[in-house]
């Protein structure tokens, strides 16, 4: 293995460590996942890693998703009010317009 293999080699432990300390799993399952790795080639380790990677963006995105949905629905209701308040007041201008325009008849 050169060097760069061995930093790449190096890069992608260092990164299944970060996530698979992150995963929402228990110890047991951790502890199996470790024992099957020695097992693996590179390849198969960085497909693992890949795989365990999308999964806890899905995880700690999904939150947020919903968050942001939540946020947005306060944000809509906030502006419908707004635009009700708005048109109960034009048409209350209209009418006063309405009522101005009749007197000078």
């Amino acid at each position: 293995m050169d060097n760069e293999d061995k930093q790449v080699a190096t890069d992608l432990g260092k990164k299944f460590a970060i996530i698979l300390a992150q995963l929402n799993i228990t110890d047991e399952t951790r502890q199996a996942i470790l024992d099957i790795v020695p097992s693996l080639n590179m390849a198969q380790i960085a497909e693992m890693v890949d795989l365990f990677e999308r999964k806890y963006l899905e995880a700690a995105t999904g939150e947020l998703d919903e968050k942001m949905k939540q946020d947005l629905e306060k944000i809509k209701i906030g502006m419908n009010q707004k635009n009700a308040e708005i048109n109960e007041s034009t048409m209350s201008k209209l009418d006063d317009l309405e009522k101005e325009v009749g007197n000078l008849n």
